[in-house]
């Protein structure tokens, strides 16, 4: 499709040598349609501005769609497969309009899709956090990641967001969950040309009942 991309999902520009290395997270599930439009025009628009892999991570039929947690495991699988300092989590019905926005990390988190045409360009209120976002590793790690509970659609990037405000305040609360509570099974693990795809399967029940045990403890 893309003379220039590698297996993968993998592609660097030829002209330059990039300052960032970036792992595009893509929480996936039964949209195919969007992910084929997504990853076409997502490609180009990379490909001129950094070194980077986009990773799908699709989760299995049996339980509800948890976006935070898949973020989770596609934080540590990519750094499995390279040693990646910036992550980009990004919906798979949004793509940039042209190449202003860059895909880098930077001294803070980033929240990329500010100005969607859906909310007429403006944001639905203002600590919103979903969408697309950026994280380095380093600030990804300190905030224990996205938070496991949230099965079903809406509340992590609110959550997420809390946890910066919170930091000073409630470090344990970082402890409870997050990436050091994550519990999955990968079935099956695929590369393209396009992409490299996870699939894996969660154990709400299971989750839930070791979260509410942690809550218990602290």
């Amino acid at each position: 499709m893309f003379s220039w991309s590698l297996i993968g999902g993998r592609s660097r520009p030829s002209h330059c040598c990039p300052r960032h290395s970036v792992a595009i997270i893509v929480p996936y599930r039964n949209r195919d349609e969007q992910l084929r439009t997504f990853l076409y025009n997502i490609h180009p628009i990379l490909q001129r501005q950094l070194d980077y892999g986009i990773y799908v991570v699709e989760q299995g039929e049996h339980t509800k769609f948890n976006r935070a947690m898949l973020m989770n495991i596609g934080f540590v699988k990519a750094l499995e497969l390279d040693d990646y300092h910036c992550f980009v989590f990004h919906d798979v019905d949004l793509i940039p309009e042209n190449d202003r926005n860059m895909y880098t990390c930077s001294k803070h988190p980033r929240h990329l899709s500010v100005a969607i045409d859906f909310f007429n360009y403006s944001l639905p209120y203002k600590t919103i956090y979903g969408g697309v976002c950026t994280m380095t590793r380093e600030h990804f790690q300190k905030v224990n990641g996205f938070p496991n509970r949230y099965f079903g659609w809406g509340g992590e990037d609110d959550d997420t967001w809390l946890r910066w405000k919170m930091l000073e305040k409630s470090k344990d609360y970082f402890n409870i969950d997050g990436l050091n509570s994550l519990k999955y099974k990968v079935m099956e693990e695929d590369t393209t040309s396009l992409f490299t795809r996870f699939v894996v399967e969660l154990n709400q029940i299971e989750i839930m009942q070791k979260l509410q045990k942690r809550l218990t403890q602290t």
